[in-house]
């Protein structure tokens, strides 16, 4: 007879932790999913912010190879900025043509060295992936408001 009685209070268990099993699920997913989306969202900042000093590296190579007594180039530091602007939106143009167009890539030229700025500004207000707003917590994950590289080299 024990057996039986253990039997039945043990379906009785189980038909009371039926939907607990369901909140736990629930509760650990939503975690999860929150630190995976964090993940991915900063692996992709992170591979902006590479390929910018990827860009700006590429960029200010490109511009030690304009020659300074080339006749088709009439103005040296236009040709110098050209070059490297040209080269390192070139190294960018895996990028989608809507988050191109929000990359600024400024060059300046001081006494004989170059200087290859590229900057996203606004990047926390919009992101390529949104962060995931939570209750309480606040924006996972959080993000810089620009994104930057420069470069430099001696002409």
């Amino acid at each position: 007879m024990p057996t039986s009685e253990t039997g039945c209070s043990r379906k009785r268990q189980n038909r009371h932790q039926r939907g607990a099993i369901a909140i736990e699920f629930a509760l650990l997913f939503a975690l999860a999913f929150a630190l995976f989306y964090g993940a991915v969202v900063y692996a992709v900042t992170f591979l902006l912010a590479q390929s910018f000093e990827s860009a700006a590296a590429e960029g200010t190579r490109a511009a030690i190879s304009v020659d300074r007594d080339d006749p088709g180039c009439a103005d040296y530091e236009s040709c110098v900025d050209q070059q490297a602007t040209e080269a390192a939106l070139e190294r960018l143009a895996f990028l989608p043509a809507g988050l191109i167009d929000q990359i600024t890539v400024e060059p300046s030229i001081e006494g004989d060295t170059l200087e290859l700025l590229i900057i996203f500004r606004g990047y926390g207000a919009s992101p390529p992936l949104p962060p995931l707003p939570l209750p309480g917590i606040g924006s996972i994950p959080p993000l810089p408001d620009n994104l930057s590289a420069i470069s430099r080299i001696r002409l």
